[in-house]
């Protein structure tokens, strides 16, 4: 069990070592194979391989696989076009210019995508130039640059594709322990009677943990976008995820409306009564941290709930008394996420 417990440990950091150096490895040794199968294929201008490899070679999946489809159609039509329009024409900066615009608006009335004409232009651009002096070049563009995007998209979806999940996980286990910290720290102020200090701002510390969590936001939208083409992906994972990062989106919330209401009335409470919420604060600032050993799965500890609920009956004053109630229930919430909508299971 052991020697399997290492060999699971080993590979997850072979996996991690390949991933955080894709760029290096993906680009050299798809080049490689890339240039070796253009020429394979009898190219004069294996380089054209490489280069749309390097091109396709986006962060996500789904972004790699738009820019290898945009590159492939844009090349081809650019190449057919000139090949009706523009191949006989003499190469001079007005016929360049000229050869282009009518290309290119043609395109553009046919509605096709600005990236797509922009492949489009290169192509006629090159073609234009290099066909009078390299015989096959136009032919040699396409060819190639259907070797360079397919060598690109066996080692984005096949090879180590990029893991935007691993990436949020990773923020939102960050945010988690900003959070517990965040909740020491008022703990501590809430002791000391002391709000107006830089050891405790609500505002600038809810504002920080906003902008965090979107970010962590942002990099799960995009896993959501990238998993259909992923091939080792866990949709149940992410579907966990985003309910993890709902889950701290409402404690924040619940957070700052409790220690607004705690500094409200800090006045009229007792030192006794600051002690006890302080020490609410610490066993809930225990209890996020337990999240982090389960890998965020939600804190599912009936007994701790049930104390923690019950320690609420002797706090006051009432309006904190309900915002540590709503954290409570929300640090506690197990549901799964579909959409925009956040649904009890």
């Amino acid at each position: 069990m052991n020697q399997n417990l290492l060999s699971m440990t080993t590979n997850e950091k072979s996996q991690g070592f390949l991933a955080r150096t894709a760029v290096v490895w993906k680009t050299a040794v798809g080049s490689v194979i890339a240039w070796e199968g253009a020429r394979l294929t009898g190219s004069n201008h294996p380089y054209l391989a490489p280069l749309t490899l390097i091109l396709c070679l986006q962060v996500t999946i789904g972004q790699s696989l738009r820019f290898a489809l945009y590159r492939t159609v844009g090349t081809v039509l650019g190449v057919v076009m000139v090949g009706l329009l523009a191949i006989d024409i003499p190469i001079t900066a007005w016929a360049l210019g000229l050869a282009l615009l009518v290309c290119t608006a043609i395109l553009k009335m046919l509605k096709f995508n600005d990236l797509l004409i922009h492949q489009a232009a290169l192509s006629i651009l090159f073609v234009l130039y290099f066909e009078n002096q390299s015989t096959g070049y136009a032919w040699d563009r396409v060819k190639d640059t259907l070797v360079g995007a397919a060598v690109a998209l066996i080692f984005v979806i096949v090879l180590v594709p990029p893991n935007e999940m691993n990436q949020a996980k990773k923020q939102l286990q960050t945010l988690t322990r900003d959070m517990s910290d965040i909740l020491r720290r008022a703990a501590a102020a809430i002791t000391l009677n002391d709000f107006n200090t830089t050891r405790f701002d609500v505002t600038e510390t809810l504002d920080g943990l906003f902008t965090a969590i979107e970010q962590v936001q942002q990099t799960a939208n995009l896993a959501r976008t990238s998993i259909p083409f992923n091939l080792y992906a866990n949709r149940q994972q992410l579907n966990r995820l985003q309910v993890d990062v709902h889950r701290l989106q409402h404690v924040f919330i619940h957070y700052a409306a409790l220690m607004k209401a705690i500094a409200a009335e800090a006045s009229n409470l007792t030192a006794d009564l600051r002690k006890s919420w302080s020490q609410w604060l610490e066993r809930v600032a225990e209890a996020i941290e337990d999240t982090l050993k389960t890998n965020l799965p939600g804190l599912g500890d009936n007994a701790a709930v049930t104390k923690l609920q019950g320690e609420l009956e002797n706090l006051h004053p009432e309006s904190a008394a309900y915002q540590a109630q709503m954290l409570i229930q929300s640090l506690y919430f197990e549901g799964h996420f579909t959409g925009e909508h956040y649904f009890l299971k």
